[in-house]
């Protein structure tokens, strides 16, 4: 299993080659979920998210549907 990396939304977009606002999108699109993908750095809608990398690639990798309602 690979070593968790969690980084902030400006470098995880950086290391996906994708931009912030896709980033954005595939949390609303529920391909990114809280917990699994991403988390807040505190319990406010304005903490900043962190990022599981590895995670956030594997969806982009693959581009599956989400799971679920």
């Amino acid at each position: 299993m690979p070593t968790e990396v969690w980084l902030r939304t400006g470098p995880v977009s950086e290391a996906l080659g994708v931009s912030v606002d896709t980033l954005r999108r595939r949390v609303k699109e529920k391909f990114l979920t809280e917990g699994t993908h991403w988390v807040r750095s505190g319990p406010s809608k304005t903490h900043m998210k962190l990022w599981n990398l590895h995670e956030c690639r594997q969806v982009f990798g693959t581009w599956k549907a989400p799971k679920g309602g």
